[in-house]
């Protein structure tokens, strides 16, 4: 196996049923578009073929059903809420934000500017007895 400085972004606890290149695109393209996608307009974002993009959706669906039968036995209750994908830039901790929020919804055009993501890093979000805990899995430059 190849050092890991040779390889920063081939990180080893990823599983081949996610992060497969298609299933990756499929995700990181919802991701990109809540209000999601037609089969036509995420098949020509993600480049693959309708067979190809069938089966990385089914792999996906069944990957999430998967997960939902591993938790359910150890109690964590099935999310019954649609799914929404985002992304979390910032967390704010053990702050009243409530005059922010109610700033940010009376703003006509809360337009925040845009900024150049200078690297990225994939951390697990772990809920505990006295909130989340984030542990770094990989960092790329």
């Amino acid at each position: 196996m190849t050092d890991s400085l040779d390889a920063p972004f081939a990180y080893p606890g990823l599983e081949r049923i996610f992060h497969e290149r298609g299933r990756l695109a499929i995700c990181t393209c919802l991701i990109a578009h809540p209000d999601g996608l037609s089969f036509t307009e995420l098949q020509a974002a993600c480049d693959l073929t309708d067979g190809n993009l069938n089966r990385h959706v089914h792999a996906l669906a069944d990957l999430a059903r998967s997960i939902d039968e591993a938790l359910t036995p150890l109690g964590c209750a099935r999310e019954e809420r649609p799914y929404s994908p985002h992304l979390t830039l910032a967390k704010i901790k053990n702050e009243d934000i409530r005059g922010l929020r109610e700033h940010i919804a009376s703003m006509k055009n809360p337009d925040f500017g845009s900024f150049d993501a200078v690297d990225f890093q994939l951390y697990l979000s772990q809920t505990g007895p006295r909130g989340s805990v984030y542990t770094k899995l990989a960092s790329w430059p």
